[in-house]
């Protein structure tokens, strides 16, 4: 609900036709991960209102957002999966915590086709700057190509180290989206998206010389007064 209320995601669940009581897998669109300041808390701990009435809770505190985004994935074991995809325009300035939730529910090297781990990502990353956290560049990527994965998580006893009793620990699996169209990460596209982004950029660019300085305002003020 918090992810939801601060429009941080859009989370659809899809019933068991069968069974309506019974979510078969859920789809989660993340729009954005916000910073304690884009919500407008001082603090970690501030608590704000939702903008929704009627929940059971008064508000909700950055921490409880943080944590929104690991508990909202534990909705069931075994027999529950996450589609999980970033909004095409979800800001890319993502706070350092958000690496713990992609170690846990992001996809892993594995999954992907060997041409986009090879050529697409390798490719896009020498055409972006390259942040603190390597691994926020793969996040950026997934963004700007549209790429959704599958994640699901069960229980598993391990044995964690040697003479200790079995631990019941939480294991999580992810899978690539076979429908995903490739086309999107080929060195052709990508060249042309990064050659569109370009172009805006300096667009903007005449568009920001054309606004009238105060000398411009101030003079067609006097010109309207003189009419």
């Amino acid at each position: 609900y918090i992810l939801v209320d601060s429009m941080s995601a859009s989370i659809v669940h899809h019933e068991n036709q069968n069974n309506p009581d019974q979510i078969d897998y859920s789809t989660c669109k993340i729009i954005r991960v916000a910073s304690y300041r884009d919500l407008g808390f001082t603090n970690l701990h501030t608590q704000k209102p939702f903008n929704t009435p009627g929940f059971y809770i008064p508000g909700y505190t950055y921490t409880d957002y943080q944590n929104a985004f690991f508990y909202t994935f534990f909705r069931r074991p075994f027999t529950h999966s996450w589609f999980i995809q970033f909004q095409f325009n979800c800001p890319k300035l993502i706070p350092n915590w958000f690496y713990e939730w992609w170690y846990y529910f992001g996809p892993v090297d594995q999954i992907y086709p060997e041409p986009i781990l090879k050529t697409s990502l390798p490719y896009y990353q020498k055409q972006t700057p390259q942040p603190s956290i390597p691994i926020l560049s793969k996040i950026a990527f997934h963004i700007d190509m549209g790429i959704p994965w599958i994640c699901s998580w069960h229980f598993h006893l391990t044995q964690l180290q040697p003479d200790m009793p079995m631990s019941l620990v939480k294991q999580f699996r992810v899978k690539w989206w076979d429908k995903y169209d490739q086309e999107r990460c080929s060195i052709t596209s990508m060249q042309k998206f990064f050659t569109d982004n370009r172009n805006i950029e300096k667009s903007i660019v005449p568009q920001s010389r054309s606004i009238p300085t105060e000398d411009q305002r101030q003079h067609s003020r006097q010109l309207i007064r003189q009419y």
